[in-house]
């Protein structure tokens, strides 16, 4: 297999890979979303900054106000940049895991580790907006035979979406079907 989502993880998480992975356990795949991820998990807080920045620019109108329409703007864009810091960090911390036995996802500022036995997986989809086509990403969706709602893990970002489906059906069905 080739392609940018189903490459080798690089050598720097070897060691987080293994310390999640159970001995005995095969690593089928690793995959680490797209750098897109950083801008289009931030891009959601461009309304609010914009909000903020419009009412601290209505109430600079006021001579007793200590800021400029120019601080207001400044106050808006430091809301996106620290957005955009805490996603980057996100994006550095996470991994997407496929192994013999279960799903496993590390994600998110503090960092989560959430995990799916394969034996529960009920259904796989790719979901991608357009934005996330024309970026060449997408999200690996799945079910839990439990699951009646949304999605009980979902892999967001990734590259070749269509194909890390592929291989988590195969892998699904060489293990355990």
């Amino acid at each position: 297999m080739s392609g940018p989502a189903l490459a080798e993880a690089p050598s720097h998480d070897a060691e987080r890979v293994a310390a999640m992975v159970d001995d005995g356990e095969i690593v089928v795949l690793v995959v680490r979303p797209s750098l897109w991820f950083v801008a289009l998990t931030t891009l959601p807080w461009v309304p609010g900054a914009a909000v903020v920045t419009g009412g601290l620019a209505i109430v600079s109108s006021d001579p007793l106000i200590p800021w400029n329409v120019a601080s207001s703007v400044l106050a808006g864009l430091a809301i996106l940049l620290a957005r955009g810091s805490i996603q980057l960090l996100d994006w550095s911390r996470r991994v997407y895991i496929l192994t013999d036995r279960r799903l496993i996802s590390r994600a998110r500022v503090p960092m989560q580790v959430s995990q799916m036995p394969l034996r529960e997986v009920a259904r796989l989809e790719v979901s991608a907006p357009r934005v996330d086509r024309f970026l060449g990403v997408g999200m690996v969706c799945c079910w839990e035979h439990s699951s009646t709602g949304k999605p009980a893990m979902y892999w967001r970002c990734v590259r070749d979406a269509e194909e890390v489906r592929r291989v988590i059906l195969a892998t699904l069905n060489r293990h355990h079907r």
